[in-house]
C-alpha cells in the first residue's frame, strides 16, 4: 500500500517529483515559492555546466515537466533529476546530522562532475545533446 504522500505524486512534473523526493506532501503548497527558487538555482547551475537547453530552463509552478527540460529516454535524465532533488534537499531541507549533510554535498559534487564530463564528451564527439 503506497504511503500518503505518494497518492497524488506526478513523477513527470518537476515540482511534484522534487516535493516527493524531499518527503513533502504533494497537496501542501505552503513552501512552493522557496522550493521553486532552489529548483531554478539548480537548473541555472546545470546550464552553466553546459547541460540542458542552451538558453537555460526554469519552472514557475506545477505545470513544467521533466520532458520539457530533457527528452524522455535520455540516459542523463536520471542524473539531472537526482541532482536537482539533492541540491534542493541540501538547500531547502538539509539533514540534521552533519555527516549526512557532507554525504549529500559529495553526491551533488559528483553529479556536477559527471554531468560536466558527459557534456564535454558530447561536445568533443559531436553527439547531439
Amino acid at each position: 500500500m503506497p504511503d500518503e504522500r505518494q497518492k497524488h505524486v506526478d513523477p513527470t512534473k518537476i515540482l511534484s517529483f522534487v516535493r516527493y523526493k524531499l518527503g513533502m506532501n504533494d497537496e501542501i503548497h505552503d513552501f512552493d515559492e522557496a522550493l521553486i527558487a532552489e529548483i531554478n538555482t539548480a537548473f541555472g547551475i546545470l546550464t552553466q555546466l553546459g547541460f540542458g537547453p542552451i538558453k537555460g530552463f526554469s519552472i514557475s509552478g506545477e505545470d513544467e515537466t521533466w520532458d520539457q527540460y530533457i527528452p524522455d529516454g535520455d540516459p542523463r535524465s536520471n542524473m539531472a533529476k537526482t541532482y536537482i532533488s539533492a541540491r534542493a534537499k541540501l538547500k531547502f531541507d538539509p539533514p540534521q546530522a552533519s555527516y549526512l549533510v557532507e554525504a549529500l554535498k559529495e553526491d551533488v559534487a559528483e553529479l556536477e562532475f559527471r554531468l560536466s564530463v558527459q557534456n564535454d564528451r558530447n561536445f568533443t564527439t559531436g553527439e547531439e545533446e
